[in-house]
């Protein structure tokens, strides 16, 4: 048997048992021996992988071999044989919930383009998106008027989210789950269509409240979108944000108990999960050993194409970076490299504390130039929807990058131990040791760790992208490209995918909707067999999406 000391945050204390399975004490790409004594209480093993030979319950050929790469992304050609329409349910209210405008726009939007295609009322409405403290996000407080008609004051959704998350320093609160539950559960209350008007929920942002959002309501229909890690705001972090460190680690008693919530919750058959980006499934998957497709951001609320009627003026969409050391040097080269050359191009440059350009004038920019701050994030998604020609860094920049700004999604750690079990019944250490790296990362992770997560990023499965390696392969592959062709080349698979991820929708709503499916009133049943067709994969664990469609 294997003891861990808390104490040691994450160490193992020591083994007490000589008979026990091959064990591989893994810190980042290391391999610590079979047997392994941490003394100094200060460091740290992230994950624990058991091999299968002699491990009751692990079956080697269960998942098939392929099985992490389908989560990395694979061709997509087989799931874009979707239906277009699904029979459901005529009049239908929904409630949508977040705190990130376009994170709670993206699900509500697909389910407003289900229900469009299967020709059913809906009536949608918002709730939560608090206006940030930060005059650095102020623009989020427009966007909330604009984009959701949110223009009044704040309800108890956002009151909860203000309470409960710390947006100015981002900094974690040790929360406790039966506070937070007893407090969302009020203000769920309070509120008449909450209470008693909504057919089913849907969330966005932050997962937090997404689960405690599940477990208030249970049982009725919950779609829940995942967009960043599962513990950013968990409760249970106590100690988890140590100086020297970028990884937040959960290994509370309170943080184990909201990893089984959240495990119950998207077993409930009243509950369906679905992420934007395969590092989000793979990271839910080792933590939980919940399978959930990822669907990348569709952004159907752009309704604008590129056009590039501004020749020479490149798009630099909102990034964080750009407010790091790394992010400001790369601007000052990029700007001096344009002056010191006289060349004829200008940087449109958006920043968190300026103002937004509307999707119409983004479009006319001649090109966008991007440096993601994470694994998945919108402004990625907006501009693949505008069809605009796109130049992303290349992978060779990717650890440069995260040592700069670490990713959001890697930057919070905790799982559930090895020996418990995922929906299916598998135990969690067989589903791990699958993957050769915890998915999160620290301050001192190493470059092949980073270079593996990146490729689960949405910029590292899309096509049609461009990349360059240095700022003079920025500008020739600009000189060079045949933006015209390449804006086609994205238009058309930004359709087929939009296909593939209305099937998944579709199928995600067959599942939880006959909970609270009442008689019909335009004689269309719901046909739940039809409907659970639309799923690529199925309730399984191999249910990602495999999105990554290269062009033939």
């Amino acid at each position: 048997g294997w003891r861990y000391s808390e104490a040691a945050r994450g160490a193992i204390s020591y083994a007490e048992a000589d008979d026990a399975p091959l064990v591989r004490w893994q810190r980042g790409s290391v391999l610590l021996g079979a047997v392994h004594l941490f003394p100094e209480a200060a460091r740290r093993v992230y994950s624990l992988s058991l091999a299968f030979s002699g491990i009751d319950g692990c079956l080697g050929d269960m998942f098939g071999p392929n099985f992490p790469a389908k989560m990395r992304g694979a061709p997509l050609e087989v799931l874009l044989s979707v239906p277009n329409v699904v029979g459901f349910t005529a009049g239908f209210r929904v409630a949508a919930l977040g705190d990130h405008v376009t994170g709670t726009l993206e699900p509500a939007s697909m389910v407003q383009e289900v229900a469009r295609r299967a020709g059913f009322e809906l009536e949608l409405r918002y709730f939560g998106h608090p206006c940030p403290e930060d005059s650095r996000a102020k623009y989020h407080c427009v966007l909330r008027c604009e984009l959701l008609g949110q223009c009044g004051p704040t309800d108890g959704i956002a009151s909860w989210l203000a309470s409960s998350i710390d947006y100015h320093d981002f900094a974690e609160r040790n929360t406790r789950w039966q506070i937070l539950l007893s407090i969302l559960s009020r203000e769920l209350v309070s509120d008449d269509f909450l209470a008693r008007g909504a057919d089913a929920f849907v969330c966005g942002h932050p997962a937090v409240l997404c689960v405690t959002l599940a477990h208030a309501i249970s049982p009725r229909p919950t779609l829940i979108y995942l967009q960043s890690t599962l513990l950013y705001g968990a409760p249970g972090c106590g100690r988890c944000d140590q100086p020297g460190h970028t990884l937040r680690y959960f290994e509370s008693i309170e943080a184990r108990a909201y990893l089984e919530h959240f495990q119950a919750a998207a077993a409930s058959p009243s509950v369906a999960v679905l992420t934007n980006c395969p590092f989000a499934s793979a990271q839910v998957w080792y933590q939980t050993g919940v399978a959930a497709a990822s669907v990348p951001n569709q952004a159907t609320f752009v309704l604008h194409r590129w056009t590039g009627r501004q020749p020479g003026v490149v798009l630099l969409p909102r990034s964080s970076f750009y407010e790091t050391a790394f992010g400001r040097n790369f601007l000052f080269l990029l700007e001096g490299f344009l002056r010191v050359n006289r060349l004829p191009l200008r940087l449109d440059i958006q920043r968190k504390s300026g103002s937004f350009l509307t999707h119409a004038e983004m479009a006319e920019r001649h090109a966008a130039l991007l440096l993601p701050h994470d694994l998945g994030i919108h402004a990625f998604s907006v501009v693949y929807r505008l069809a605009m020609p796109l130049f992303v860094p290349g992978r060779s920049w990717a650890f440069r990058m995260h040592r700069a700004m670490p990713w959001g999604w890697t930057a919070y750690g905790g799982a559930l131990p090895d020996d418990a079990k995922s929906p299916d019944g598998m135990p969690l250490a067989c589903l791990r040791a699958q993957m050769p790296f915890s998915p999160w990362l620290d301050v001192d992770a190493r470059e092949e760790e980073v270079s593996y997560w990146s490729a689960y990023s949405n910029v590292a499965t899309f096509p049609h992208l461009q990349f360059f390696d240095s700022v003079p392969g920025f500008l020739s592959g600009l000189h060079l490209a045949d933006l015209p062709g390449i804006s086609a080349s994205m238009q058309h698979f930004a359709d087929r995918l939009l296909e593939a991820a209305v099937g998944e929708y579709a199928g995600a709503l067959a599942i939880i909707l006959p909970v609270a499916a009442g008689p019909s009133t335009s004689g269309s049943e719901l046909n739940i067999e039809l409907a659970k067709q639309l799923r690529p994969f199925g309730r399984t664990n191999s249910s990602v999406l495999e999105f990554g469609l290269r062009a033939p």
